[in-house]
């Protein structure tokens, strides 16, 4: 069975197991499972950060591609279509979170099972796996992250004279 980790199941996975339920930890164990992980979690952990939100997961985030070859984990990236098919999503009451409808059409289009606690995915028709405690409902006033250093930059290679816009 292919698992698709949403991005809170991600974070459990790795950091905090106890919150995970025994099914989902049952299912991350056995070898017979392909565990998947989307960029788009790590997208969703930078936007939080970036508004000061969640510093917890900084280091997956600085660690991403190490975590999860240390956890033994598959790597998508989303695709066009995944963005088109999020669109397509039906329109579910107080459902919002643009990251978890993109996570919800990576697994819905793969046909793989969704690892979740969010109590709005099973009304898209994507199969679930329920991971555990639901997560913290964000208090508006804080905590605010203060980033304790910067961040090291990219270092992009330079294209070859001629080869860029013009």
């Amino acid at each position: 069975m292919d698992l698709l980790l949403d991005t809170h199941a991600l974070f459990w996975s790795i950091y905090d197991a106890a919150s995970l339920s025994e099914e989902a930890v049952s299912a991350l164990g056995d070898p017979a499972n392909v565990v998947w992980a989307t960029l788009t979690s790590a997208q969703e952990i930078a936007m939080k950060i970036g508004v000061g939100r969640w510093p917890d997961a900084l280091d997956l985030l600085l660690n991403f591609d190490r975590r999860l070859e240390q956890s033994g984990y598959s790597l998508i990236a989303p695709l066009a279509v995944d963005y088109a098919n999020q669109l397509m999503l039906p329109d579910v009451a107080e459902h919002r979170d643009p990251f978890d409808k993109l996570i919800i059409a990576q697994a819905l289009a793969r046909g793989m099972v969704l690892v979740t606690s969010d109590s709005h995915a099973d009304q898209y028709g994507v199969e679930i796996l329920y991971a555990g405690r639901a997560p913290r409902a964000a208090d508006p006033r804080g905590p605010r992250l203060v980033p304790a250093q910067a961040l090291t930059p990219i270092v992009l290679p330079s294209a070859p004279p001629g080869d860029g816009p013009r």
